[in-house]
């Protein structure tokens, strides 16, 4: 079995998407699987009735119930192939890994109630979040927002944040960034949380 990726790794929307169809399709089979066990059970002790009848049982219940979970992953699965068009290229990755110090999280997918933030990578430093993003400058801005207004709740109001468009200055920004600390992990984990 292979390795789980965590939030916040490179690869992990693709990995995660995977892994939420795989869920979905068990839980549907399952519930499928309840549902014909109990038909053919009730058809077997009662030949007299219908098909149709038979899915009269406790088995019908309890399939209709395991469509709840499935349907609630099939949601997640859905918003994981959504951000797979914004995952973090490989070679963006490699210049990253090459010029940054701080810490850097890969493939973050932030949602808010009307529009999503997709982040390539994020930077973050003891007082700092730099972050390229697929958009524009607007989007990007909105983003900053969303981002600051999330760090305030968590009681890390006085972080600046700035998140890039263009791959160059984003690059050219982080290769300045000091060491990491524990502050800029737990900055870069309130991301992470904050990402599906």
């Amino acid at each position: 079995m292979t390795q789980r990726i965590l939030k916040g790794s490179y690869g992990y929307i693709k990995a995660q998407g995977k892994r939420e169809w795989i869920k979905t399709l068990l839980l549907f089979c399952i519930s499928l699987g309840m549902l014909v066990l109990g038909m053919v059970i009730t058809k077997s002790r009662n030949p007299d009735i219908t098909w149709g009848k038979s899915r009269n049982n406790l088995l019908t219940v309890a399939a209709v119930l395991g469509i709840l979970p499935a349907a609630r992953f099939m949601i997640s699965a859905i918003m994981f192939e959504k951000a797979k068009k914004f995952c973090c290229p490989r070679e963006l990755y490699e210049k990253v890994k090459e010029v940054c110090r701080a810490s850097a999280g890969f493939d973050l997918f932030l949602t808010a109630y009307k529009e999503e933030y997709p982040l390539y990578s994020c930077v973050c430093t003891e007082n700092e979040v730099l972050g390229l993003m697929a958009g524009d400058e607007k989007k990007a801005g909105r983003g900053e927002e969303h981002i600051k207004n999330i760090l305030k709740t968590e009681s890390k109001g006085n972080v600046s944040v700035k998140l890039f468009t263009d791959e160059k200055a984003f690059l050219e920004r982080i290769s300045r960034t000091p060491e990491a600390g524990e502050k800029s992990d737990e900055l870069l984990i309130t991301i992470c949380q904050i990402s599906i």
